[in-house]
């Protein structure tokens, strides 16, 4: 999406490199803000979509945060302290 299709193999494959324990995706049920990071208002489910895809297609563990901004919060630091306890 933001490289029309093409990106140079070596800056995929450092991307690739560059992994997480837990991806944390954002779902679109919250209002949509705009601020210096956020992009393509109109195209917030396609973007929701292809990110998902991704993580699913580089076997990326990941969870979808949805609901209010506090119930976000609360669902992401539940599962970073359980990755941290382990």
């Amino acid at each position: 999406v933001y490289y029309e299709g093409y990106c140079d193999p070596e800056m995929e494959k450092f991307a690739l490199s560059n992994t997480y324990d837990l991806y944390l995706l954002t779902s679109t049920d919250v209002p949509w803000v705009a601020d210096d990071l956020r992009d393509k208002p109109g195209e917030r489910e396609e973007m929701f979509t292809l990110f998902k895809a991704a993580l699913e297609y580089y076997n990326r563990s990941f969870i979808i945060l949805k609901g209010s901004h506090e119930m976000r919060l609360e669902e992401a630091a539940y599962h970073i302290d359980k990755l941290l306890s382990r």
